[in-house]
């Protein structure tokens, strides 16, 4: 047995082609859609605001600082409804966390959120330039 293969093949390369294609940033990168009602991927392909959109529902759904892999990514909301502080301020806090994790994700403008209460759960409604997405919480 020898140390240097004996079938190798030569491979040409353009090294300015190369070089060109790692210099142009990559737009539309493709992401899957998440069925969260199921809790699992699909092979259904999803870009541009429909994914801005599903990475704000994914920061809502994640609690903040739970895990260090999130870092900063996340929202404080199952925390402050177990503390049990009046609404207003839980609402107030919800508003200000969808709103500093919006503003993490270039996509993602023109945003308004309304909150609802029932029981324990709240129930937020998210409107990105005009498309609708809403997240329960416990």
């Amino acid at each position: 047995m020898a140390l240097i293969p004996e079938n190798v093949q030569l491979m040409e390369i353009d090294v300015q082609s190369v070089e060109n294609e790692e210099s142009q940033p990559s737009s539309g990168a493709v992401d899957y859609y998440i069925d969260f009602e199921n809790g699992r991927w699909t092979s259904q392909k999803i870009t541009g605001q429909d994914k801005a959109i599903q990475w704000l529902k994914l920061g809502c759904l994640t609690e903040k600082y739970d895990y260090t892999i999130n870092g900063e990514f996340g929202t404080p909301f199952e925390r402050l409804i177990e503390e049990q502080q009046p609404r207003e301020v839980i609402e107030g806090e919800i508003l200000r966390g969808i709103n500093e994790l919006a503003v993490q994700h270039e996509d993602l403008t023109d945003i308004t959120v309304a909150v609802d209460f029932k029981g324990n759960k709240a129930f937020i409604d998210i409107r990105v330039n005009g498309q609708a997405e809403s997240v329960v919480r416990e």
